[in-house]
């Protein structure tokens, strides 16, 4: 019996230390890249670089609505449509006047609210910027002394 309860006592140890190293692997995998500025991408490329780690692939691009907000944009036509990658300091500075951006996060987020622009879209879509991340990530709450912080929550995810 005692050998019987080693056997179970040292599987249960197995499962333990596996689940450990998956979770260390998931852990590890899921930072996201930090695209570069200036470098060509398809929007396919960067479609799949903002969704993953979301394997149903619902992850959109986003504009700036003419009120402020932010919405989805469907790209998947211009998968195949070669993009370059720009920051956005304009838009950068305005979420640092708003309070959204502290100094300290700021540094990170000009990093990855990056964008492109589909010329070839017909018009008037041919001039919005489609940002890979959220340009209006919200406002920064403390309520009973715990801040809520939609920008460093979008950084925590991206390696950088």
């Amino acid at each position: 019996m005692k050998g019987e309860f080693m056997k179970i006592k040292s599987i249960g140890w197995m499962f333990f230390f596996a689940s450990l190293a998956s979770v260390a692997m998931v852990c590890a995998a899921t930072k996201i890249p930090v695209p570069l500025t200036g470098r060509a991408y398809t929007v396919g490329q960067l479609f799949a670089l903002i969704n993953t780690n979301n394997p149903a692939g619902t992850s959109k691009f986003l504009i700036l609505t003419a009120s402020g907000d932010s919405q989805a944009a469907e790209l998947s036509a211009y998968n195949n449509q070669s993009v370059v990658l720009n920051q956005d300091p304009v838009r950068i500075n305005q979420l640092v006047k708003a309070g959204v951006l502290t100094s300290t996060t700021k540094a990170k987020y000009q990093k990855i609210m990056l964008y492109f622009k589909l010329p070839t879209a017909p018009a008037p879509y041919n001039t919005f910027k489609y940002y890979i991340n959220d340009p209006n990530p919200g406002r920064r709450i403390t309520t009973a002394g715990i801040t809520r912080d939609p920008a460093a929550n979008i950084i925590a995810k991206w390696g950088i």
